[in-house]
């Protein structure tokens, strides 16, 4: 199985809003901290941390603290390339 990897660095307060995916992802808090809010349940993240969203959940995040906030998202790349219309025609 194929796996696409997303990178997102962003600011304290500098994030996605409120959206959802019809995949499972996977996001590995590389530095920083983070707040994550799924189906209207908020959690708090730091370096290390693993966070596991399942698909169809609502979700937003963003970094929180002072400084940049750094994470990997890995999905299924037979996901990703559903989602752009590449598998399954």
């Amino acid at each position: 199985m194929g796996v696409s990897v997303f990178l997102f660095s962003g600011l304290p307060g500098k994030g996605p809003g409120p959206h959802r995916h019809p995949y499972d992802e996977i996001q590995f808090v590389r530095e920083g901290r983070g707040v994550w809010t799924v189906n209207g349940e908020t959690f708090e993240g730091g370096a290390g941390d693993i966070l596991v969203i399942k698909a169809a959940r609502f979700t937003a995040s963003k970094p929180s603290g002072m400084a940049r906030s750094s994470r990997w998202t890995f999905i299924s790349a037979r996901d990703s390339y559903r989602r752009i219309g590449l598998v399954g025609r």
